[in-house]
């Protein structure tokens, strides 16, 4: 029921199945045109887990009046990337690299509001949890970030592990700020104190 435990999932089900799907199309030589659809929603789910995590930014009806559009919009670009996969790979090239500029976009973007709540949330506990989700979001995804940037907007030759090596630390910090921070508590006590404001 969680709005953070959504965000969550639908972050994982996006990031994680464009890495299986990627090994698929990158080694296996299977190529799997469905790794773009994936990868065309990851934007959309860093935004949304950014707008629940570590706290709720908003109502519900508020994050979806940004985010439905988005997930539509994602889904279109996806949807038109497989159509073109095998017809157009001038087309797939370049909606893939809008699709990671955006990613960089949304990383940036998460990780600064991450650092905004680590030091700026009016509960105490909520800010150590920030902290820790901070860290584990910096450890996990600023390498890959500057990897992929290097990669679309430099043009640097990237070997695709620099984007999937420390990817693993983002949920080992979630896992660990659950567990000893009591994560999603933070969750519904900033939703009572927001509420009787």
């Amino acid at each position: 029921e969680s709005p953070q435990g959504r965000a969550v999932l639908a972050f994982g089900l996006a990031w994680g199945t464009m890495i299986v799907a990627a090994v698929a199309l990158f080694t296996a030589g299977s190529g799997s045109r469905w790794y773009f659809l994936p990868e065309a929603l990851c934007p959309v789910a860093i935004l949304h887990l950014t707008s629940t995590f570590p706290s709720v930014h908003g109502t519900a009806r508020s994050r979806w009046r940004i985010l439905g559009p988005l997930y539509l919009l994602g889904a279109a670009i996806g949807l038109a990337e497989v159509a073109a996969f095998r017809r157009s790979p001038a087309t797939v090239l370049a909606l893939s690299k809008a699709t990671w500029i955006a990613t960089i976009a949304a990383g940036a973007l998460s990780m600064a509001v991450t650092a905004t709540s680590a030091w700026r949330d009016a509960l105490p506990v909520a800010r150590r949890r920030a902290r820790v989700v901070l860290a584990g979001t910096i450890a996990a995804f600023l390498l890959p970030l500057v990897a992929v940037l290097g990669f679309f907007v430099f043009g640097l030759p990237i070997s695709s592990n620099m984007v999937t090596l420390t990817g693993f630390l983002f949920p080992l910090s979630i896992g660990y700020a659950v567990a000893r921070h009591d994560l999603f508590e933070a969750d519904r006590k900033s939703t009572r104190l927001n509420s009787s404001h």
